[in-house]
C-alpha cells in the first residue's frame, strides 16, 4: 500500500483558470522516475494505492481529503473498511474520487484494468438504478451502495499489501 496526505485542499478559482491549470500541469509534465508517483501529487492531490493480495492488480483512489486518509503503509483491509474521505486534491475542480484499477504501482506505466462492481446504483433518468455484478459505462454517474444492499454476495473480508 501506498499513500500520501498533505496535499490542501484546493479553493475554488475561476472556471478558466481551473482549466488552465489542468492544461499546464499536462503540458509541463516531465517524468522522473526517482521520485515515483510523489511527483504526480500536484496532479493526483492526496491518494492511496493499494496491491490486491496475490495478485498483480493495484487500485488508486485520488482527490482525497487532506488529513483524512485513515489507513496507513503496510496496513491490513477488509471489505466495506473506511479508506479516506472524498476531497478536493491536486487537479480537481470540484470534489470527487478518481478510482482506477491497474497493472502496476507505477502511475507513469501503468496500464488500466476493467473493473466491475457486484452492486451499484446509475443515474439514468433522473432517478437511482440499482445494479448487480456489472461494468459501469464512460462516464455514467454512479453511487456505492452498502454490501448488505448489493444484489451479489461480497465476500466478508479482503487483504491488501504492499
Amino acid at each position: 500500500m501506498e499513500t500520501y496526505d498533505g496535499f490542501p485542499e484546493r479553493q475554488y478559482m475561476h472556471p478558466l483558470v481551473d482549466y488552465l491549470r489542468v492544461v499546464k500541469n499536462s503540458l509541463l509534465f516531465e517524468q522522473d522516475n526517482e521520485k515515483g508517483n510523489k511527483e504526480l501529487v500536484p496532479m493526483l492531490g492526496n491518494y492511496i494505492i493499494i496491491k490486491q493480495a496475490e495478485s498483480d492488480v493495484y487500485a488508486l483512489f485520488a482527490h482525497l481529503r487532506p488529513e483524512f486518509v485513515l489507513v496507513k503503509k503496510n496496513e491490513e483491509i477488509t471489505i466495506g473498511q473506511q479508506l479516506a474521505q472524498v476531497g478536493h486534491t491536486g487537479n480537481s475542480t470540484a470534489p470527487h474520487l478518481h478510482f482506477q484499477l491497474m497493472d502496476r504501482i507505477d502511475l507513469k506505466t501503468a496500464k488500466g484494468i476493467p473493473c466491475s462492481f457486484d452492486g451499484y446504483e446509475r443515474f439514468e433518468d433522473g432517478s437511482w438504478q440499482a445494479m448487480g455484478d456489472s461494468m459501469p459505462g464512460k462516464r455514467q454517474l454512479i453511487r456505492g451502495v452498502a454490501p448488505n444492499q448489493a444484489h451479489q454476495p461480497m465476500p466478508k473480508s479482503g487483504v491488501a499489501e504492499l
